[in-house]
Parts: structure tokens; C-alpha cells; sequence
């Protein structure tokens, strides 16, 4: 499972089962990769997540039952940074910023607590969603 993605200057790089991984890849083509065997790209996963929810900006990316991600910055922005909604074992809030603890056993901080918390309600949003299997 991944836990988080982070852009670093031109590498993607990613944290999944503990190790952590960094690819020389534009971050779309890193999800594409990832959505890839559900037959869209994410393009069409934002868009039709856009006009489900009727979210302006910061997309969660829903991937599959182990993946979704909350955008704290987005793949427009310099330093994107996304966050896997079910590999997050706890927060806590320091200050304006907050640190999420993984499952896996790392922590990573963030610098807005205020964006950490919008994503966490629209994610909240798109799992209360009956139409919306996650099996």
C-alpha cells in the first residue's frame, strides 16, 4: 500500500510497504499508471469525481479499496503532495501544522493543518456515498 506521494524536484517519489521508492516520471503518468488497470486515467477520475461531489479544487483521487488520496497540494502546483486516506494511523494537530503517523510506522509533517482537514471532510464525503463501491 502506498502511503504518500511527494514530488522532489523532478522525481516522483513515494512511500509503499515501508520502503521508499523514487521514480524519473511526471506525477500524471505515475497515476495514470495506477489507474491504468481500472480503464481511465486522471484526467477522467478527477472530472468525474468534480461533477459527482461538485468539488472545485484539491480532487481526492480515488484509486481502488487501498488507495485514496487526498490532495494536499496538487500535480499543478511546484511540490504536490497526496496522502493515501486508508494507510493514515493517526494526526495530531501542532501549531498550524499537523503530523500524520502511517501505519506503516512513519510520520510525515505537513504545513496546513487547515488543507489536511478540507481533504479529510471530502474524503469523508466520497465514503459516505452509496453509489460508490469500494469493494
Amino acid at each position: 500500500m502506498i502511503d504518500y506521494i511527494i514530488k522532489k524536484q523532478y522525481l516522483v517519489c513515494f512511500v509503499k510497504n515501508n520502503n521508499y521508492y523514487c521514480l524519473d516520471i511526471p506525477i500524471t503518468r505515475f497515476f495514470n499508471r495506477l489507474l491504468k488497470p481500472y480503464l481511465t486515467d486522471l484526467k477522467s477520475r478527477e472530472k468525474q469525481t468534480k461533477m459527482h461531489f461538485n468539488f472545485s479544487n484539491k480532487i481526492p483521487i480515488f484509486i481502488d479499496k487501498n488507495h485514496l488520496f487526498l490532495a494536499i497540494n496538487t500535480y499543478r502546483l511546484n511540490k504536490p503532495i497526496y496522502i493515501n486516506y486508508f494507510s493514515i494511523y493517526r494526526w495530531v494537530k501542532t501549531s498550524n501544522n499537523v503530523i500524520v503517523e502511517f501505519l506503516s510506522g512513519h510520520c510525515l509533517k505537513l504545513h496546513s493543518y487547515k488543507t489536511f482537514v478540507k481533504q479529510l471532510n471530502k474524503v469523508k464525503i466520497i465514503l459516505a456515498d452509496d453509489e460508490i463501491k469500494i469493494n
